[in-house]
């Protein structure tokens, strides 16, 4: 077997390691062989942040400024002569805690696959380049630097597949770069940050054509953003759009531009939705296979729930997406109109993730919703159930798991009047229904539902033998346990046996969908 063989496959498996940095580290030392393998998989992102949020500032800094000094070292040393003169012309200094490298092992720029610039520019904050200059001085000699490790990357037969764009940091023009129309070839994510200009966008329509996924993250956006409309009408396989802002405020020009792409676009998440009514226009995308919302319920013709709830139940049952196989709701929903997206889908609907649902009648509504999921989702992995006490309830959740045998992953959560439930129920039934589902192996508990100790304990000696359990609860409900360290002994013995696999204490926004 060759060595070109043996390292693409090492390639492969470490592949699977590509966020666990630590790990990918520790494989560098291994060998050269190893080393060859890991280097490109470091590089592929070399500017991406990944520290844990529960770290504070001078932790952070810390962290950041030692990744970023091993970085910077590392591009400065393979930036050309002319790059280096022209950064020393511009009296830029430095720092001493700089490693210079006359000959770096690999040409580590080429094995870059994202760039985005906000981290990049950030980089040279992280690392003190520029200690008390003012405002101004700063942002010209950081645009000078900027450049020349731009002009470094671009000029390194790079074949970049994300590129993450900052305006505010980014003051250069992409066509200046010589390897550029090169680099952005085969470039298939763009993500804007911020309000970027009509300018930029008309130089990108210009550069890269093949554009599958377009995030548009701002939280300020021009919807009369012409260049942005010839960027998007430029595409030529573009299959999903990430917005923060409502379709219905862009400009005639920019929604044809989106229009163009109805066939093709398959995905599609907005933030800030404010009107149910939007989804009428969403229907228009007839292929859509995952609809991500995070939604603010507003309607100008109604002034409270119950009119909202009646006005959006007949609405929504014009919502057709025949193809989903994702439904992410977020904010204020209604379980009558969820029911009635599921009714008109075809079948495909694997996760469905919801939050905050309200209903008056909701009981009656949580039925039609039960019988949405076992009539139009045989093939349901991932799905929220709303569960009480009553015998109904029960046997609802009983014939679900019954007959969408494929389930993998369960988010429970109560309904109204039932927030501090006394849930040993949910684990009794769940013990009697395991031999129908094999696939079963996740599951997110409410924040104030409550457990005993032997119920658990049952459930766990119940679920001994299957794929190890993952088990998500929010950290409020088991620091408000005065039972604390005894349950902890309990979830330790089951994590030992292999009985469970993991269990996470989480907020109340936690996807798990998000970790398959």
């Amino acid at each position: 077997m060759s060595s070109y063989l043996l390292i693409d496959l090492l390639s492969e498996i470490l592949d699977y390691l590509k966020n666990d940095f630590n790990s990918l580290y520790s494989c560098l030392l291994v060998s050269r062989f190893w080393c060859r393998a890991v280097v490109p998989i470091l590089w592929r992102n070399p500017f991406k942040i990944d520290v844990p949020m529960n770290k504070n500032y001078q932790e952070l800094k810390i962290e950041n400024n030692r990744k970023y000094l091993t970085i910077f070292s590392t591009i400065y040393s393979c930036l050309p002569k002319d790059s280096k003169e022209i950064i020393s012309d511009n009296k830029i200094e430095i720092p001493l805690n700089i490693i210079i490298y006359e000959r770096p092992l690999f040409d580590y720029p080429r094995f870059c696959k994202t760039i985005d610039t906000y981290n990049l520019y950030s980089m040279f904050t992280w690392i003190d380049i520029f200690p008390e200059q003012n405002d101004l001085g700063v942002n010209f000699k950081s645009n000078i630097l900027g450049q020349e490790v731009l002009k470094l990357l671009f000029a390194k037969d790079l074949l970049l597949k994300q590129f993450i764009l900052s305006a505010e940091e980014f003051n250069v023009h992409l066509t200046q770069f010589s390897g550029i129309q090169h680099t952005f070839s085969v470039l298939t994510e763009f993500e804007a940050c911020d309000d970027v200009s009509s300018d930029i966008y008309d130089e990108m329509a210009q550069i890269c054509t093949n554009i599958q996924h377009l995030k548009i993250t701002s939280e300020t956006f021009d919807y009369e953003n012409s260049g942005l409309a010839k960027f998007i009408k430029a595409q030529q396989c573009l299959k999903a759009l990430t917005f923060k802002q409502s379709f219905l405020k862009m400009s005639k020009e920019l929604t044809l531009a989106i229009y163009d792409h109805i066939n093709s676009i398959v995905e599609i998440n907005i933030d800030h939705f404010h009107d149910w009514d939007e989804y009428e226009t969403l229907s228009k995308f007839i292929n859509l296979r995952k609809l991500n919302v995070e939604s603010e319920i507003y309607c100008e013709s109604c002034y409270n729930y119950d009119s909202v709830a009646k006005y959006l139940g007949e609405k929504s049952r014009c919502y057709k997406f025949p193809n989903l196989q994702t439904l992410i709701l977020h904010g204020q929903l209604f379980l009558e109109s969820v029911s009635n997206i599921i009714n008109n889908t075809r079948g495909d609907l694997n996760i469905i993730y919801l939050s905050n649902c309200y209903e008056f009648n909701e009981r009656i509504h949580n039925s039609r919703y039960y019988h949405s999921l076992m009539d139009n989702c045989p093939n349901l992995k991932y799905v929220n159930i709303y569960v009480d006490k009553t015998l109904e309830s029960v046997q609802y959740l009983r014939n679900l798991l019954s007959n969408c045998t494929r389930i993998e992953g369960i988010i429970f959560a109560h309904i109204v009047n039932e927030f501090e439930l006394e849930a040993d129920f949910i684990l009794e039934l769940l013990g009697m229904i395991l031999p129908l589902n094999s696939h079963l192996f996740q599951l997110q508990i409410p924040i104030d539902w409550k457990f005993s100790y032997n119920a658990f304990n049952r459930f766990f000696e119940d679920w001994r033998g299957r794929r190890g359990l993952r088990l998500y609860f929010y950290h409020k409900q088991i620091e408000n346990n005065k039972n604390l360290q005894r349950y902890k002994n309990l979830f330790r013995k089951y994590c030992d046996e292999g009985v469970i696999r993991n269990i996470k204490f989480i907020g109340e926004t936690f996807d798990f969908t998000k970790t398959r």
